[in-house]
């Protein structure tokens, strides 16, 4: 299960994620991109992790390819919303991060990542 959505006005990519199997991240990777596109460079993402085990190994590609698109496209920040149960994803997706060139932060709520990223708490 996944969402790709952005929103123009804000220049921001949404992405949620589930429980997904290879095909349907191959599907999101390729929406990813398409996402990209329609965003100006400088856009802000906010990403919802809702799968509590983490990033399956044989999906490793397929990540790196994901945050090697957002980065060519431009994305300046990124908020990444999880429970506090899910250290274990946090530190996961820290050791994927493909390119340092974007700020990554993380948080408990999507309240709290919108806040962020329109600018209101830094």
């Amino acid at each position: 299960m996944y969402e790709i959505k952005t929103d123009l006005k804000k220049n921001r990519l949404y992405l949620i994620f589930g429980e997904m199997d290879r095909a349907e991240v191959q599907q999101a990777v390729k929406e990813i991109e398409e996402a990209c596109k329609t965003l100006i460079h400088g856009f802000t993402c906010l990403t919802v992790l809702r799968k509590e085990q983490g990033v399956k190994q044989q999906d490793d590609d397929l990540i790196y390819e994901a945050q090697e698109i957002v980065t060519r496209y431009g994305v300046s920040k990124v908020v990444r919303v999880l429970s506090n149960e899910n250290a274990f994803v946090q530190r996961q997706l820290d050791v994927l991060i493909v390119k340092p060139e974007y700020h990554v932060e993380y948080k408990d709520s999507i309240e709290e990542a919108e806040k962020i990223l329109d600018g209101d708490v830094s």
